[in-house]
């Protein structure tokens, strides 16, 4: 699986196509899906490189027809793009300033059209507000979802590393510590008599 197994002609080499792949062969083997198929992932990366973030996922090249959406700004040093295909999002890439990455992964996976105005997508931090479910997939590594983060924060988890010990959220790429914290700030008052706990994303 993973880098060690080729599918229709594609390696992936980052962490989410393995656990799918996993999450397939083991419905398989428990017979919880004996028809369960692996069909492909869309690839997103996000790293930091040379001190700078960077986040790809799906099509990073545009091709004829595709709509393609920019935003330079050079005095931040951040770089924005999507790429737009009947009205879904096919591709992304953003430099500098990634904070909006969790949210057009969304967009990428579900394939729900896209708002008009494809700005906003790019420059609010809420850009998936309006069809996000009622419980939103916090970490795409292990598949852990918002209410999952929240009971842990309610047993007593007061930092990243204990949510991560928990459940996980936030071991694989990273990428939704920034996510867990502010869920952290929202879902643990401090004791009584006990001040708050800082979360830390680093």
């Amino acid at each position: 699986m993973g880098e060690c197994a080729e599918h229709h002609g594609q390696v992936y080499g980052i962490v989410e196509p393995i656990w799918q792949q996993c999450g397939i062969l083991a419905d398989i083997l428990t017979g919880t899906n004996p028809r369960a198929r692996y069909l492909g992932s869309k690839p997103y990366t996000r790293l930091k490189v040379a001190g700078v973030a960077v986040a790809s996922m799906g099509r990073i090249h545009s091709d004829d027809g595709d709509e393609v959406v920019q935003i330079i700004e050079e005095r931040t040093g951040t770089y924005r793009k999507l790429i737009v295909r009947d009205d879904r999002l096919v591709g992304a890439v953003l430099v500098g300033d990634t904070g909006v990455s969790p949210d057009l992964a969304r967009w990428l996976d579900r394939g729900d059209p896209l708002p008009t105005n494809r700005v906003d997508i790019l420059c609010s931090g809420g850009a998936f507000a309006g069809v996000a479910s009622a419980d939103p997939e916090v970490c795409n590594c292990h598949h852990v979802r918002e209410s999952t983060i929240a009971a842990s924060i309610r047993e007593g988890h007061r930092s990243i590393a204990e949510i991560g010990e928990a459940t996980c959220a936030g071991t694989g790429c990273g990428s939704c510590r920034g996510q867990i914290a502010r869920l952290l700030s929202a879902h643990a008052p401090a004791a009584k008599g006990s001040p708050a706990l800082a979360a830390s994303t680093s």
